[in-house]
Order: structure tokens, then C-alpha cells, then sequence
């Protein structure tokens, strides 16, 4: 599947796919992958395809998004821009609950939980 078809996925179940295809690609746009849309994993790096995922979990407008390191993979600009989503997301009620060792990212957090 195409990395488009990909962040689609979610909406299959319902048939929704059609009504947010343009949601889709506008998240692949937010997550900077809107020219990669049309590639398929394997032609997409490690970060690229975390990225994938992170426009897959926002499609369907969850109220609680849960997230297992999401910068693992990524240079610096691409985990920063994945943490202003992250903290956009928030800023628009969706409560997310993250795993990271991203310094960064933990920084941000309003509730930390550390466990050693």
C-alpha cells in the first residue's frame, strides 16, 4: 500500500475512505510527507514511515491517542515537528499519552510518569 492508502486504512472498516482522502493527504502534508504520498514502505525510511503512522492515528479524530515513541527514527527537525503536532493534537482536546526517552518531548509533557 501507498503511504496514502495507508493512513486510509483506519477509515476502511466504516467505508469512509473516499469522504477523508483529503484529510489524509492534508496530515501527510502536516507530518511533511504530502510529496511521498503516493510511496509504498519499502521505499520510504524508518522515520518516513514513523511518520506514516502518526498521520494514520490522527485520521479518524480519536479522543485519546496513545503513542510509543514517536520520534524514535527521526533527525531533529522531523521529531520537532512531530512533537508540535503531538502538542497541537492536545491543544484540541485529545488527551495523548506517550512513551518516549526523547528529552525533548518529555520536556513538554504537562503529566509525567517515570519509571526507572
Amino acid at each position: 500500500m501507498s503511504a496514502l492508502e495507508n493512513v486510509l486504512l483506519p477509515a476502511v472498516p466504516d467505508g469512509e475512505v473516499d469522504q477523508r482522502r483529503d484529510m489524509a493527504k492534508d496530515l501527510l502534508d502536516l507530518v511533511g510527507l504530502g510529496r511521498r504520498m503516493r510511496h509504498r514502505p519499502a521505499q520510504l525510511s524508518g522515520g518516513e514511515r514513523q511518520r506514516v503512522a502518526i498521520a494514520r492515528a490522527l485520521i479518524l479524530g480519536t479522543r485519546v491517542l496513545v503513542v510509543d515513541e514517536p520520534t524514535a527514527s527521526l533527525d531533529r527537525a522531523s521529531a520537532n515537528r512531530i512533537i508540535s503536532i503531538l502538542k497541537d493534537t492536545t491543544n484540541d482536546g485529545i488527551a495523548v499519552l506517550v512513551a518516549s526517552h526523547d528529552h525533548e518531548l518529555v520536556r513538554l509533557s504537562d503529566t509525567l510518569t517515570e519509571l526507572i
